[in-house]
């Protein structure tokens, strides 16, 4: 079994891939669709908002309709109430766009999904989108993945996060946050008791990252999964989860995928789930753990009654380890059906 190297220097946040749009207008064997197909088919889309005949889940995903169109969307968005679920990925709307959007959640009390991943947004856009949300009560997951929040917008995020009290899942992954974004989100957990998930993957927070949001997580009693893979963490950002796995009581699924934590980094994270019964799944992979560490996991788990999930792939574990852990998630699952 191969095992995935991640460096664990300090580098740029890289652009957000748009390679793998889609159009979400109609199937196509080239997912591609004539601008006027487009233009006819959103003013039709339009029409059925504003008549409160669309819904209740809503997928924009690629059309590009541009600020103009969320212009458009937004001032209709104002009087529907039969939309739940609106996708508008990939759709370049950018920072004035997505300022009418956010003008119509202050009205709209219906949309509990908002994906607004990949449309440019910086952090002017999102401090629109969060004092929308300081108002708003209805809207209970955000995506944001794929934009360009950084550090001032993780600030107005974490802004929001004091006052709403109804947002439960946030994702907010590849948004080159870094460490001070990352410390900003931790004063937002801090003061928050609504939110149950949060997805801040491949942000470069690091060490120094970890540790804060780690000593927010120590006593959080709201949220029950957390994604931090892909951000350099490294053994010593271990260290810091292994904390978290010792003292907090609510969280039920980690993952800590490709961050080089190595077999030092497992040493801390088995000594966690030691002392952990309430953790039920945790992602380990791609982490460059080889046969030490994967020792450390393999004790861990005699002793763990709790994880019935455990992904340990692209590491260095051997087929006898594998097929212990096996046998103790088996254990697991019959245990948590009892």
């Amino acid at each position: 079994m191969s095992s995935v190297l991640a460096s664990t220097d300090t580098a740029e946040c890289p652009s957000p891939s748009d390679t793998k749009i889609a159009v979400g207008v109609k199937p196509t064997n080239e997912l591609m669709v004539e601008r006027r197909e487009v233009e006819d088919w959103f003013a039709n889309f339009l029409r059925r908002v504003v008549g409160n005949t669309a819904g209740p889940k809503e997928v924009l995903l690629g059309v590009k309709i541009g600020s103009d169109g969320a212009a458009y969307l937004g001032e209709a968005l104002k009087t529907n109430t039969s939309i739940v679920e609106l996708d508008v990925q990939w759709n370049m709307i950018g920072k004035e766009g997505v300022g009418r959007l956010a003008e119509a959640l202050e009205v709209n009390k219906t949309i509990k999904h908002l994906n607004l991943s990949g449309n440019s947004i910086d952090d002017t856009g999102v401090s629109l989108v969060s004092n929308a949300l300081a108002v708003n009560q209805g809207v209970t997951k955000l995506d944001l993945a794929g934009n360009h929040v950084g550090v001032d917008g993780a600030s107005r995020l974490a802004d929001a996060l004091e006052t709403n009290n109804t947002l439960r899942k946030l994702d907010v992954r590849f948004n080159c946050m870094v460490a001070e974004g990352c410390a900003h989100l931790a004063r937002g957990l801090l003061a928050n008791s609504s939110l149950t998930s949060l997805n801040i993957s491949g942000n470069y927070i690091g060490v120094e990252g970890m540790q804060r949001l780690a000593e927010v997580l120590e006593d959080n009693t709201s949220l029950t999964s957390i994604n931090v893979g892909g951000n350099l963490i490294g053994a010593q950002g271990a260290a810091y989860i292994s904390q978290v796995l010792q003292y907090n009581k609510t969280l039920r699924s980690i993952k800590l995928s490709s961050n080089s934590i190595g077999n030092e980094g497992a040493y801390y994270v088995s000594d966690g789930i030691k002392q952990n019964n309430t953790l039920t799944k945790l992602d380990i992979s791609g982490n460059s753990i080889g046969g030490e560490g994967a020792s450390h996991i393999s004790d861990a788990m005699k002793v763990n009654m709790t994880i019935v999930s455990l992904n340990v792939d692209e590491n260095l574990f051997g087929d006898e380890v594998l097929s212990m852990l096996a046998e103790t998630i088996s254990r697991n699952q019959s245990l948590a059906t009892q």
